[in-house]
């Protein structure tokens, strides 16, 4: 296998105006990615697996998975949403997918400790309507749409980062990676 990065930015309008956000256009994200899986393919790759925490990605990943798959016969594309694993996984600890929240801090230590501080995070937020807005944007039947982060939150994030520790992220990684693996190849499996 091979690792290929695919780069820090991501389909966030969203978070648009908040100090620090940088996002591509849906457009942009897919000729990016789609060029990449087609340079690829033409060296030999037949098998991708997308890796994924944003949910701001996921249409424009799913729309270039099935065309490069539709365009090549041999080739098999998986998408795999971490910040799903990491969600159902860590639900007993308090994980959950909130913004800001302890599975986001999880990952960002996980990757680089010392980017996290969660005594400055302050009281954890939870904003009356947070949770029922984020239910109504991430549900699988009927769903509605947030175009600006502040209608969850003024601050722009809300969740429990304080159950994060540095134990807990030593193992985060691993933990997700190896249950992503064992999906990814059951599903490489049905595919053969």
């Amino acid at each position: 296998g091979m690792l290929v990065p695919f780069g820090p930015y991501g389909i966030t309008p969203i978070h648009a105006g908040h100090p620090g956000t940088v996002s591509l256009r849906r457009a942009t994200f897919e000729a990016l990615l789609t060029d990449v899986c087609e340079e690829l393919v033409a060296m030999g790759a037949e098998r991708f697996v997308l890796v994924n925490w944003h949910e701001g990605n996921i249409a424009a990943m799913d729309a270039v998975a099935t065309e490069v798959q539709l365009r090549h016969d041999q080739v098999q594309v998986v998408a795999a949403h971490a910040c799903y694993t990491a969600q159902r996984l860590y639900a007993d600890q308090g994980g959950e997918l909130t913004h800001g929240g302890g599975l986001e801090a999880l990952a960002v230590m996980a990757y680089d400790p010392d980017l996290v501080h969660n005594e400055r995070a302050g009281d954890s937020t939870r904003p009356e309507k947070a949770a029922a807005m984020d239910a109504m944007r991430r549900s699988r039947e009927v769903y509605g749409f947030i175009t600006d982060v502040t209608e969850i939150d003024a601050e722009g994030w809300y969740g429990e980062p304080g159950w994060a520790d540095s134990q807990t992220a030593g193992d985060f990684a691993g933990i997700v990676a190896a249950d992503i693996v064992r999906q990814v190849e059951a599903i490489f499996e049905l595919r053969t």
